[in-house]
């Protein structure tokens, strides 16, 4: 039995797929990383600028304390590439707040002293809390868009709690605003204990991204401790991808 000819669509369509199947996948973006200039998700410190303190300590060349201010109020704030770090509710006591790089995640263990390295940190007791607010990422995307964001969160004297808000340009009519559950752990691991992951689906358009992290303390005497933040985002899948599926379902009809 002879085989039937080829037609020109067929041809076109076996070409067209083969093109298809060379199309890169769909890479994701850093939205913060590790480093300054790219989100400082590690708390680099280098010195600098810091904004509205009353007793503030800033030295990038000792261990322990980077920048603290040490009798906060409410609304005081520290800034360093890439976050501000700001007093929300303070109800006496040692509630200093700021950077430290001395104890927990970032100890003699794991980061050398004087490396300008540090995690962001908050004492005091039940009412006392913070919010670190990274600055705002401009980055464009849609509805599909898969964002993660990874970060360690514990203490190195009882229990952390953060609550992370992810927000999509925000203050819009299009804004996306999604609080994640409150989270609570001790301990300061780095080995996957103490590891925070949340995700997040685009619903929409959106071209700038925020991201707020409050801290608070389960108990009095707490210095609850974040670290390594990671935020990604993973775009739908390529539109030039779905154009030419489309592309090959119209030859099909036509034969």
């Amino acid at each position: 039995m002879k085989k039937k000819p080829q037609t020109q669509s067929q041809l076109t369509a076996f070409v067209a797929l083969c093109a298809l199947s060379t199309l890169p996948q769909a890479s994701g973006a850093v939205l913060i990383g590790a480093e300054i200039g790219a989100g400082n998700g590690d708390f680099n410190y280098a010195g600098g600028a810091t904004t509205n303190p009353s007793s503030l300590t800033v030295n990038e060349n000792i261990p322990r304390d980077r920048a603290l201010i040490g009798t906060p109020t409410t609304g005081q704030s520290i800034t360093i590439s890439g976050w501000t770090f700001v007093r929300v509710s303070y109800s006496g006591g040692n509630n200093a707040f700021g950077l430290d790089g001395n104890f927990g995640f970032d100890d003699a263990t794991f980061e050398p002293a004087n490396t300008g390295s540090g995690q962001a940190f908050q004492n005091g007791n039940s009412n006392a809390t913070i919010d670190l607010v990274a600055d705002t990422i401009n980055h464009t995307g849609g509805a599909g868009d898969a964002f993660d964001l990874t970060y360690l969160l514990g203490s190195d004297s009882a229990g952390g709690i953060s609550t992370a808000t992810l927000t999509l340009d925000s203050g819009l009519a299009s804004e996306q605003a999604i609080t994640f559950t409150t989270r609570s752990l001790a301990g300061t691991s780095r080995t996957g204990a103490n590891t925070i992951s949340e995700s997040y689906i685009s619903t929409g358009s959106y071209s700038t991204v925020n991201l707020t992290m409050r801290l608070g303390n389960s108990s009095g005497s707490t210095r609850v401790l974040v670290d390594d933040v990671r935020l990604n985002v993973i775009p739908e899948p390529s539109t030039a991808l779905l154009g030419g599926l489309a592309f090959l379902g119209m030859l099909r009809r036509r034969r």
